[in-house]
């Protein structure tokens, strides 16, 4: 028995139940045929082989090789009778990882994770997508190797952290690989000296590097220096960064080769998609349905015609997958992707809660008297910098090499990183330097909390953003009964719904509703002031 699967539908085959009992049944896939694009089964699929029309060899044949040598075999037969189409760039790609991950070898004495092969295939493949993993299981390791080894076949590349301390660590990191291709390899930040970050600035406007290493802030403040640079990969480390400034997302699709028309083009196709949709659920009017159709198609075929002439590669990396905003949907538009909410591996981590029977200090001292180096300890936001100090001397006095890090003392981060410090104490903020300035995985071996994390806000509400309304809808939502949950949920919905649709002037109006400087008019405005009674009565 056999289905047929094609791109946009599936076409079933009734047939007796009873008839088909004990046999196997295959699936027939239109357009996989890696060498021809024609249809194929999917035990030939499952062996890397080519439909039987581009090669008549049974899968016994092959059955005993490994994935590799298989591979290999049928590129030699292909090839042999004259009928290699594109199975080419599959073993093109497969000998180019293993290039890779000899380089990675021979630099790091390990061998690439299998989901980090995963990723190198893709690029090499063409592919843009979303590198989304939790933190430590090597994305930004994959960023770097992938960058020194495309800068070392001629390509211009782009790594985007987004902190200073990240950028020194990934060029730090990326030296040796550097040193072994060849490679010239620039990092520009601002705690460089006046002179060095005049030269800097020469040496990129020149385009005097392989490799350009940078924070989310310099793609916003010194984008002068970049914006007629082409490169073939972008590789930005922690989208929510980039996101902060939303024309950021614009200048990373420029950096790849697309236009400013192309990009605004796209957009507009973002905002008429979402138009299109609330056109099916509330509109009979078919005419104006029609017509919002047809002026998305239209844009979509001159958007077309720019995305095949773009060759870059643009990989963003997450831990979370819930980046917020209209303007991430650029990426969907212009390189097929989306930054999605699943994570691709997970990790063998345990989260404990202890609570002290002393004091909070002298737990925290046992913990890391029994756990030992490369401790990170995070004290909450409304305790601040002082109370993080205070710790970290309370745990010297007791014969921890402890250290507070914070703005004011970056020093302490990098004698972590050297191993000169075993434990660093910091505050737990969401940008904080321990949070979006670590990247040392190879270092950090445990975490604790020194008292619940949390965000603090006036219960009074006097002064609140359309977004701290958001905000604090989604804290209660955690907070209230199943029954009363539903109804935030619900209006949680909504209000997204309503505030990512709206202009910039209406939510500006909406913010003077908020602070109590005029009476609200529109369904926005009394819809939130609506919401903001409702969290009040809570």
């Amino acid at each position: 028995m056999v289905a047929y699967i094609a791109k946009d539908f599936l076409i079933s085959l009734t047939v007796d139940p009873l008839s088909c009992m004990g046999k196997l049944f295959h699936t027939v896939y239109a357009n996989l045929c890696p060498n021809c694009g024609g249809e194929i089964k999917d035990e030939r699929l499952l062996y890397s082989l080519p439909c039987e029309v581009c090669l008549p060899i049974s899968m016994e044949e092959v059955a005993s090789k490994s994935s590799v040598k298989i591979k290999n075999t049928v590129y030699k037969l292909l090839k042999k009778i004259g009928n290699l189409k594109d199975y080419r760039e599959i073993v093109e790609v497969e000998e180019k990882l293993k290039e890779v991950d000899k380089i990675f070898n021979e630099v790091t004495g390990s061998h690439l994770w299998s989901i980090q092969r995963t990723w190198v295939k893709r690029v090499l493949l063409g592919k843009s997508f979303t590198a989304l993993a939790p933190t430590g299981v090597g994305k930004t390791v994959f960023g770097i190797i992938m960058s020194a080894y495309i800068a070392s076949k001629g390509g211009k590349c782009l790594i985007i952290e987004p902190t200073v301390p990240l950028v020194k660590q990934v060029y730090e990191r990326i030296q040796p690989f550097a040193e072994k291709l060849g490679i010239r390899v620039i990092a520009f930040y601002g705690a460089l000296s006046p002179s060095k970050k005049k030269e800097m600035a020469s040496r990129i406007q020149e385009g005097d590097f392989d490799v350009l290493i940078v924070t989310s802030k310099f793609v916003s403040s010194r984008f002068d220096l970049i914006k007629d640079k082409v490169f073939s990969f972008i590789f930005a480390d922690d989208v929510d960064s980039i996101i902060k400034s939303s024309k950021n997302v614009d200048r990373v699709l420029m950096l790849l080769g697309f236009s400013e028309e192309t990009v605004r083009s796209a957009m507009e196709v973002v905002r008429l998609k979402i138009r299109l949709a609330r056109l099916y659920a509330t509109s009979r009017n078919r005419e104006e349905i029609e017509d919002t159709a047809k002026k998305i198609a239209e844009l979509e075929q001159t958007i077309e015609r720019e995305r095949k002439q773009v060759k870059g590669v643009l990989v963003v990396s997450t831990a979370t997958g819930r980046p917020r905003g209209l303007r991430v949907k650029l990426f969907r538009e212009l390189l097929s992707f989306d930054i999605g909410s699943r994570s691709e591996t997970l990790r063998n981590i345990q989260d404990i809660y202890v609570i002290p029977e002393n004091s909070l200090e002298e737990k925290v001292l046992e913990i890391v008297r029994l756990f030992g180096k490369g401790g990170i300890i995070y004290v909450p936001v409304d305790k601040g910098i002082e109370y993080a100090e205070e710790l970290a001397n309370y745990l010297v006095e007791n014969g921890v090499n402890a250290a507070a890090a914070h703005a004011k003392a970056k020093g302490a981060l990098e004698k972590f990183a050297k191993g000169e410090v075993d434990v660093l104490v910091g505050v737990a903020t969401y940008y904080g330097i321990l949070v979006r300035g670590l990247d040392l995985p190879e270092v950090v071996r445990y975490a604790v909390f020194a008292g619940v994390p949390r965000f603090k806000f006036s219960s009074m509400l006097e002064e609140i953003s359309a977004i701290g309304v958001l905000r604090l809808l989604a804290y209660l939502r955690d907070a209230v009964e199943e029954e009363e949950k539903r109804k935030v949920e619900a209006l949680l919905a909504r209000l997204r719904r309503r505030l990512q649709t709206s202009s910039v002037a209406a939510i500006m109006q909406l913010q003077k509703v908020l602070s109590g400087e005029k009476p609200a008019e529109t369904y926005l405005e009394r819809e939130f002031v609506k919401a903001l009674e409702y969290t009040k009565s809570l």
